[in-house]
């Protein structure tokens, strides 16, 4: 078991390193990946959240042996993240019951993923004022993206749901990363993985009103933190696109009757 010292608490770690802590009322179980059960609860009137990983394949316990369990490569990331200057959830503590490795972060408090804090803020009949906060997240996405992929770092699954809106007590809006297991960093950026980012934040679920005007607003501010990337914005945001096409239809596939 790793934990950072304000975790090293007898009642915290009990409550924690319980066998069973589904049967426990206090932890809410949250919606969560097939790979994976995530639950909410509270210690000491602060939130935290609980979540176990379950192997994907049956490979997986091997491939650990080199490159570490998946709460470890959690925690990794996001210490890769905290250390370039980014948002990331804070680890309390990371272990193992059985066959299964958890991990337990403290909650950002006010924190919304990106779809909820969409759905909630920009309703089809915006006023002029949220018309302008709608412009102006696309532009911070697209700077925090950018500035992302200026320190080298790839996030290993860069989906609507795992991006963090909080507003501060300042007013402030922050972007916090989550899950991020897969996040790693390169010397020089692979432009595949570049695309495969920019074509997850360009798959905008349908209930969500953002128009192609802001799209280009969130690839000009990410263009911005990426100057080298201007002699090629036109074919690069045709790649984007193209790609963004596949996966969308792809998706629809899956979704049809019979699929």
């Amino acid at each position: 078991m790793r934990l950072l010292p304000e975790a090293d608490h007898p009642a915290f770690l009990k409550k924690c390193c319980k066998h069973d802590i589904e049967s426990d009322t206090d932890f809410k179980k949250v919606p969560s990946s097939p790979f994976t059960r995530v639950y909410k609860f509270e210690f000491n009137g602060i939130p935290y959240y609980y979540k176990k990983f379950f192997p994907r394949n049956v490979f997986e316990p091997i491939k650990n042996l080199f490159r570490g369990d998946r709460a470890f490569r959690c925690l990794r990331g996001d210490l890769l993240l905290l250390q370039n200057g980014f948002n990331a959830p804070k680890c309390m503590l990371i272990g193992k019951k059985g066959s299964n490795v958890f991990m337990v972060s403290k909650a950002v408090k006010g924190g919304k993923d990106l779809i909820r804090f969409a759905k909630e803020t920009f309703p089809e009949n915006m006023s002029r004022c949220k018309t302008n906060k709608k412009r102006e997240l696309c532009k911070l996405l697209g700077k925090h993206i950018g500035k992302l992929h200026a320190h080298g770092i790839i996030h290993g699954d860069l989906r609507w749901g795992n991006v963090m809106i909080e507003k501060s007590p300042a007013f402030e809006t922050r972007i916090w990363f989550l899950d991020n297991e897969r996040t790693t960093t390169y010397s020089s950026l692979p432009e595949k993985m570049r695309i495969v980012n920019l074509v997850q934040m360009n798959m905008i679920p349908a209930s969500i009103l953002i128009k192609n005007t802001d799209r280009m607003r969130f690839y000009k501010a990410y263009l911005f933190q990426n100057p080298a990337l201007l002699p090629q914005k036109k074919s690069l945001a045709l790649k984007i696109i193209h790609k963004t096409a596949i996966r969308l239809k792809r998706k629809a596939a899956k979704k049809a009757p019979g699929s």
